[in-house]
């Protein structure tokens, strides 16, 4: 699947820059809005786009004919998640004959949301959807057609997506909820189960499973709920509708409206472009995540996609918002509160993710979820007993973490050495190495641990230089080949190695401590207080730093090399 990408804070941030606070004369008061734009820079700066949007629409309303600034406030205000607000700039923008797509779509979906289905149609039929936007307007005319009564045209519309020689797959997924919508028990059933692997999400479960017990076929539902909990264990979104085929109800089509329709897609194009990382989809995700609210607010797999992909912008109390408006009490608003406890982490709030995460642990105390969270934050605060006891608490709720899940034996690995428990740990991180030999952190996290204790030194070096072949240009990686020059005596390489790292890492306490060891025993001695002295400046406790200041008072042992100390 293709979509169109806007790229907001660089857009806007490169727009801005042309643009200047308003003279003077613009208005009554200069200062309230020159502070509205410098407001608005700021908060643009800091990702903050609800805000940003705010403030350059004050300064819009002093400018109304600078189309610049109407650009940039409809886009950030529809980022904020005002899309009535942006509907109405879009307006402007589109009686200036400016509109681009994403305009003109956000006034399609305006007009869906009143009801107005025909003059949505030809609106969106007056669009010309150029390059990757003519993968999504069949899929939104689809629903639109629905919205408007004509039910067999809304299925012809996706013909350009299904006709393809590879169909695609975003419209195979609105055939089969179409079809459902529409009450074509056959058809869908068909239509779900053409999707194969697409259809593992947990909506499409849900569709599948909701037309088998409507067909009666009540043993097939129940299978299909149970493939996808033994395989997601902690995805509660299924919860409601298990227990309500337990009671003998009646199963309804997970979509009920031709609005809901239209959000699904969207959430669908949302969460698609937000797994993205090579087209770097934030904001897409963000804004497409916006419109599917926009149409169907009670919606909470995009609620929690919402905070996902503000978290992951690092506007952590914008996503602590989006997670809290799922209700406590509800499977939904327990799963939100577990991706909270990562907002707090980002935030570095430890003692609040712990207390939340405490609480979750206690309300569904048979769930992994809350204990690997626990376990997470405690490991974050560096409390890595207390992260061990969490870890261990998850892994005897679910095997399974122990023989397949590579990324909690690696987390467990760390908290474990970190706690002084080398030997379990030396055993999680082979463990983890063994169901993923190619990663180079874990590689070489194995690997210094070994070099650290003077443990397997031959061993701790190939698993290192693996890891630098993985990941060359990966500055503590290329530290811990230094390290190993260090330790087997091996100067003028170590000198060499540990200046690259330190050109990748600058800032780096360890690497700059290590760089100074190393220069000290080949006597450059001056740029070894150098270094540590850099060191000093920037640890947190890790290289500590008493040693440091040891070691700028009496420098190294004639004949002993200082203890490598590990970094983070």
């Amino acid at each position: 699947m293709t979509v169109w990408r806007t790229t907001l804070l660089a857009s806007c941030v490169a727009a801005t820059a042309v643009l200047r606070p308003p003279a003077a004369e613009a208005a009554n008061d200069p200062r309230t809005l020159s502070g509205a734009y410098l407001a608005g820079t700021h908060a643009l700066a800091a990702r903050d786009l609800s805000a940003a949007g705010r403030f350059f629409s004050q300064v819009l309303a002093a400018d109304p004919d600078n189309l610049a600034l109407l650009r940039r406030s409809f886009t950030l205000t529809l980022a904020g998640g005002d899309v009535d607000g942006a509907a109405k700039l879009a307006r402007r923008l589109d009686t200036a004959d400016t509109a681009d797509q994403l305009v003109r779509i956000t006034l399609v979906l305006s007009d869906a949301k009143a009801g107005q289905w025909r003059g949505a149609l030809d609106r969106l039929k007056s669009m010309e959807a150029a390059g990757t936007a003519k993968s999504i307007t069949p899929i939104i005319a689809a629903w639109l057609r629905v919205g408007a009564g004509d039910g067999k045209a809304a299925l012809s519309s996706l013909d350009p997506l299904l006709k393809q020689q590879r169909p695609d797959a975003l419209g195979s997924i609105q055939k089969a909820l179409i079809l459902d919508y529409l009450g074509d028990l056959d058809g869908a059933q068909q239509a779900y189960e053409a999707l194969g692997d697409m259809g593992g999400t947990v909506r499409l479960v849900e569709g599948l499973a909701s037309v088998y017990q409507r067909e009666g076929q009540r043993d097939k539902a129940r299978q299909v709920y149970r493939s996808f909990t033994d395989q997601n264990g902690d995805n509660l979104l299924l919860e409601p509708a298990i227990q309500r085929l337990d009671k003998g109800e009646r199963a309804q089509p997970i979509i009920g409206s031709p609005s809901d329709g239209l959000a699904e897609a969207l959430f669908y194009i949302a969460s698609a472009v937000s797994q993205d990382r090579e087209a770097q989809g934030g904001d897409t995700a963000l804004i497409y995540t916006r419109l599917a609210l926009y149409l169907r607010p009670d919606f909470p797999v995009a609620q929690i996609l919402l905070g996902d992909v503000l978290a992951g912008q690092e506007q952590y109390q914008n996503a602590i918002a989006a997670y809290e408006s799922l209700p406590d009490g509800t499977p939904a608003g327990w799963m939100a509160r577990v991706r909270e406890t990562l907002a707090y982490e980002g935030l570095e709030q430890f003692d609040k993710g712990i207390a939340l995460a405490s609480d979750l642990v206690s309300e569904r105390p048979d769930s992994q979820a809350g204990y690997l969270r626990l376990g997470d934050l405690y490991r974050a605060k560096q409390d890595f007993a207390s992260a061990v006891v969490a870890y261990d608490d998850a892994a005897r709720r679910q095997k399974r973490l122990e023989e397949v899940d590579w990324t909690f034996l690696y987390r467990r690995g760390i908290a474990l050495e970190r706690a002084g428990r080398f030997d379990r740990a030396e055993q999680d991180l082979r463990r983890a190495i063994g169901l993923n030999p190619d990663h180079a952190n874990l590689l070489n996290y194995l690997g210094y641990s070994l070099l650290d204790r003077g443990k397997d030194l031959k061993e701790a070096e190939d698993l290192i230089r693996k890891a630098v072949d993985l990941s060359p240009n990966d500055g503590y990686i290329i530290d811990s080949l230094g390290w190993v020059y260090y330790r087997t005596n091996q100067m003028d390489k170590a000198v060499e190695t540990l200046e690259k790292a330190i050109s990748l890492k600058p800032e780096d306490p360890t690497i700059n401590d290590h760089l100074g060891d190393a220069y000290w025993r080949v006597g450059r001695k001056l740029e070894a207080r150098y270094q540590w002295e850099a060191a000093l400046r920037t640890t947190e406790g890790d290289p500590p730093k008493d040693k440091i200041e040891a070691k700028l008072a009496n420098g190294l042992p004639a004949q002993e090399a200082s203890a490598p100390v590990k970094s983070n």
